[in-house]
């Protein structure tokens, strides 16, 4: 079932779905590759994680999902921007990214 669909009958029912089912996936954590380079987004325990960043840059573009970093009791939400690079959309009170977060 498209996540489009599902989350909309989450909100019109109000029935608690499984994590996978929620649009928005919450990013708490990254793994990088051996240059340094994220090659990952991770919220340990959570179903997806960890899900390779061209697995995500799909997601996004697709609108298929949309993956955040809680900042602050806020969602900075990642985007996808030209060549393909993702980064957490501009936030100049808490200058967040996804460089920032602990590895998984």
């Amino acid at each position: 079932m498209c996540a489009t669909l599902v989350y909309s009958l989450h909100m019109r029912v109000g029935v608690d779905l499984p994590e996978e089912a929620h649009m928005d996936r919450r990013v708490t954590a990254i793994k990088k590759d051996r240059f340094g380079n994220i090659a990952a987004l991770c919220n340990p325990g959570e179903s997806w994680s960890p899900r390779r960043i061209t697995d995500v840059a799909k997601d996004i573009s697709t609108n298929e999902r949309s993956y955040y970093v809680q900042d602050s009791g806020r969602r900075v939400y990642v985007k996808l921007v030209s060549g393909g690079t993702l980064q957490t959309t501009k936030d100049a009170a808490s200058g967040h990214s996804l460089g920032n977060l602990p590895t998984c």
